[in-house]
């Protein structure tokens, strides 16, 4: 059982008499509704954290590829090489405004990549801004940059990051 402690005004003289259980009670019960309430603000502000995230690795994407397309020939490359197509033929699917830039400003960049002359370059608007996808005899490759920020949204939420 808890205890109330009084302090004279000299400050030396202390008297302790036991504490009504009722005040401990609800002492303990304020107690734990406060953590309850700090827990659960915590894990809005982690969950808040994961959203700004994902919202800011998409405008840094998106804004890296708008003043520069060699980023966008970066992404293609990276998923070219990841998706091996090798010899086979393949298709590369870009947001026609993604390939439009990049083949106005880059009209080699498929040959720069040095990528055999079976990989064909198409527009394909529900792929979305600022990423692309692999197509394959033997797979289909989602570089997509919506597929790559939920990837890293299910990472940062496994590790303990937000709600699951």
């Amino acid at each position: 059982m808890g205890h109330i402690v009084r302090c004279t005004p000299g400050g030396n003289d202390r008297a302790a008499t036991p504490a009504p259980a009722a005040a401990v009670e609800e002492v303990a019960a304020v107690l734990a509704a406060a953590r309850a309430e700090a827990n659960w603000e915590r894990a809005a502000a982690k969950d808040a954290a994961v959203v700004l995230a994902r919202k800011m690795a998409e405008k840094i994407v998106g804004h890296l590829v708008e003043i520069d397309p060699l980023v966008m020939r970066d992404i293609a490359e990276h998923a070219l090489e990841a998706a091996k197509p090798g010899r086979e033929a393949a298709v590369l699917r870009l947001h026609p405004e993604d390939l439009a830039r990049l083949q106005a400003e880059r009209p080699e960049w498929l040959t720069e990549m040095g990528l055999e002359a079976g990989i064909r370059a198409v527009g394909d608007a529900t792929v979305g801004r600022h990423g692309c996808v692999v197509e394959t005899a033997l797979a289909r490759l989602d570089a997509r940059l919506e597929a790559q920020l939920d990837a890293l949204e299910r990472a940062l939420r496994a590790s303990g990051l937000g709600r699951q």
